[in-house]
Parts: structure tokens; sequence; C-alpha cells
């Protein structure tokens, strides 16, 4: 029997928030947690306004995987401290090619 591919389409919308006086700048991407951890999607950037200012990072990927149990999380940077995750929604979805 054929092993049947699976399309995990992933739709995160983490809310950044930036403690520092001054804007930042801040990276995001979604990663697939396997043994190597693979990034699935393009990284996105994005500004934070100063001082207790929020922005919520919008994000989506897609890729194929076979059939199982994955498990899908935001990973983010900042070149400075004061940038902190806030909260977020993560749905992901997996349908049969």
């Amino acid at each position: 029997m054929p092993l049947v591919r699976r399309i995990l389409s992933s739709r995160p919308s983490p809310a950044m928030v930036n403690v520092f006086s001054g804007a930042n700048q801040v990276s995001c991407q979604l990663v697939l947690l396997t043994p190597d951890a693979r990034v699935i999607g393009s990284r996105v950037d994005s500004t934070i306004a100063s001082g207790g200012s929020f922005v919520a990072v919008a994000m989506s990927a897609g890729t194929d995987v076979e059939a199982g149990t994955y498990g899908v999380r935001v990973q983010y940077s900042s070149p400075n401290a004061a940038v902190q995750f806030h909260r977020g929604n993560l749905t992901v979805a997996i349908a049969s090619r």
C-alpha cells in the first residue's frame, strides 16, 4: 500500500510586545518539531513601535508530511531582549492529498 502524503498547514498569530522605549525588530518563523526541527515557510520580519506597543505577526506555512503526530511552534528572535512574546493562537490542519 503506498504512503499517503498529507499537507500540514499552519496559521499562527503571535502577538509580540516591546517593553523598550524605542522601536525594535522581531523575526518569527514556524518550526515543525521533527528530530531536525525543520523550518516551514518563510521568516517574517516586523517592526514594533516604542515602549508598550504590540504587533500581531501574520504568518502561514504548509508542507508535506507522512501520517503521524507532529508538534508545530513559532520561534522568534530579536536583537533586543525587550521584545517578548505576549500571547498567540496557533491553528494547524492536516488534509490528505
